[in-house]
């Protein structure tokens, strides 16, 4: 039962309110003789004249909307926009003509109603023109040129329902400012708000938006019109007499715009020390970006092309340190500070690594005495044999190879001491320490000459008869002493 009457007493209510809706929003109707004619060219050839008056409801203008029938004086009551009779199309144009017609925002000049009104009755009526205006009828007197007021309402009519469009998503990096021209062309018509001014900063420049990327970060921007008037349009109907249509704010789109802003950036161009250019073995260096607190922000390798770049970094403090080196090169143990900024959002950082260098030393000694032996040379050459440099030892038979780089060489005696024999041996050498000494205790065997007996005195030379005789004496002696 309590449901019933809970029913019955809303049912009551609602009755009383449908009742009393007219009374509520019931109005009277002010009426204004211009003292201009309007003239309208029928499509059946025709032409109608007839003074022009003007309509208001409470000092808001109002608009006939049911041309050939007189308006009347009388209390009119407020209807639903539907119970004109006609199509949606043709009552949503009414609402947008009247809404930019007279006293629309920059529309104060009277001739803007005689525009809209004029508008407003070639829709209704399917006219081919839009009625003239003049101060006498069938427009015998002065012309009263509504051109302008026409072809601006035309175009806001036309716009209503468009909204700015810069695609689906604007992208822009930490510092840049860039121009983002509306494809609508309707940017002018709205106002704009900003949902975090601390993410971008934007300008409006008549049909485009600049926009600087301020901090890493995403936000949106919604488009918007304000409205017009202070009250709603309305409907009045009053039996027996026109239709009328009072100015009001209509319905009014609005969108939303997100835009992203990516960080700064920052681009390591890593190369040898000695060239400043990059070496293929120092791809796959690492380093370690920290931020001013010391947390690890991310890890970076060097690429093949001698690059590592990171972007979408905060404005702040960082610096980077080398965490891995090539197997080729020292270890750079410093920290590298840099800033992220609007005035600085792209930071190259040219960082250098020392190659592993090394030396050799030899020392030269003949293989019997152990003495140091001077003026022997070396020559060194690479691995594929390309010589590098030759030296020479001195004076304590010692010579040094120097700043040698990492890597495998070979080392060939080149020329000997005089008196000595050249070692024809290839001594094989790395360097793969940085420092790092390698000894090298190389000997070289003497030449002895050899002796020639020449020129002996004759006296002392025999024939070959005489040494004939005393092989023969020296074996029949021989002899004779085995038989003893």
């Amino acid at each position: 039962m309590k449901v019933l009457k809970y029913i019955f007493i809303f049912s009551l209510f609602m009755i009383i309110y449908f009742i009393s809706y007219d009374s509520i929003y019931a109005a009277n109707l002010s009426v204004t003789n211009t003292n201009i004619y309007f003239t309208r060219n029928l499509n059946n050839g025709k032409r109608y004249s007839e003074k022009l008056e003007y309509y208001s409801f409470d000092n808001i203008p109002a608009y006939c909307v049911e041309p050939g029938i007189k308006a009347g004086s009388k209390q009119y009551n407020s209807k639903s926009i539907k119970d004109l009779g006609y199509s949606e199309e043709v009552t949503e144009k009414i609402k947008k003509i009247a809404y930019y017609g007279y006293k629309y925002p920059g529309h104060d000049d009277i001739k803007y109603y005689y525009a809209a009104q004029g508008l407003i009755w070639q829709t209704i009526l399917e006219l081919n023109e839009t009625p003239v205006f003049s101060t006498l009828p069938f427009d015998s007197g002065t012309h009263i040129d509504v051109t302008n007021e026409v072809n601006e309402i035309n175009n806001l009519v036309d716009k209503h329902d468009l909204l700015p469009k810069f695609g689906e998503i604007i992208n822009l990096n930490l510092g840049d400012i860039k121009e983002y021209s509306d494809l609508n062309n309707v940017l002018n018509n709205y106002n704009y708000e900003l949902l975090d001014n601390s993410i971008v900063n934007i300008t409006k420049d008549n049909n485009k938006l600049v926009i600087k990327g301020l901090k890493k970060g995403s936000t949106s921007i919604k488009f918007y019109k304000d409205k017009a008037y202070t009250s709603n349009y309305r409907v009045y109907i009053a039996d027996g007499y026109q239709n009328m249509y009072k100015v009001g704010n209509i319905s009014l789109k609005s969108n939303t715009l997100k835009i992203n802003v990516a960080g700064g950036s920052i681009t390591l161009n890593k190369v040898d020390s000695d060239d400043f250019k990059f070496n293929k073995n120092l791809t796959n260096t690492k380093y370690n970006l920290y931020d001013i607190n010391n947390n690890l922000i991310e890890e970076l390798t060097i690429n093949s092309k001698g690059i590592s770049y990171l972007d979408n970094l905060d404005i702040g403090k960082y610096y980077v340190q080398e965490s891995v080196s090539s197997k080729m090169y020292n270890k750079d143990p410093n920290k590298y500070y840099f800033d992220i900024s609007l005035d600085n959002p792209k930071v190259n950082l040219i960082l250098k690594d020392e190659i592993i260098k090394g030396s050799i030393k030899v020392l030269k000694t003949d293989e019997e005495t152990n003495e140091v032996l001077r003026d022997v040379c070396f020559t060194l050459s690479d691995e594929n044999n390309n010589k590098i440099t030759t030296k020479c030892t001195n004076n304590e038979g010692i010579l040094i190879f120097d700043n040698i780089k990492y890597g495998n060489y070979l080392l060939k005696e080149t020329k000997s001491k005089d008196g000595y024999e050249l070692d024809n041996n290839i001594y094989k050498v790395n360097i793969d320490e940085n420092k790092e000494i390698v000894n090298l205790n190389i000997k070289n065997k003497k030449i002895y000459e050899k002796v020639v007996i020449d020129n002996v005195p004759n006296t002392y030379k025999l024939s070959f008869y005489q040494i004939f005789i005393i092989l023969c004496y020296l074996g029949v002696s021989y002899y004779a002493l085995k038989k003893i």
